[in-house]
């Protein structure tokens, strides 16, 4: 279900407001911290990958202006 869930954001990057997209970073980091991915075949690649999705966007946008 995650991965739904982030394909349907990765989609519409460009309508999340910058603090939402830092929230999102924010609970990716809590969960790397707290070793929280799930199974580390299925779950954590995923995770890691959403992470620096969000990470590259947020870096998109500061370059922008």
């Amino acid at each position: 279900m995650p991965s739904l869930v982030q394909g349907i954001v990765r989609e519409h990057f460009d309508h999340i407001p910058d603090n939402d997209l830092g929230v999102m970073l924010s609970d990716c980091e809590f969960q790397r911290t707290m070793n929280l991915y799930g199974d580390e075949q299925i779950d954590k690649p995923n995770w890691l990958r959403w992470e620096q999705d969000l990470k590259n966007e947020i870096e998109r946008r500061k370059d922008e202006t």
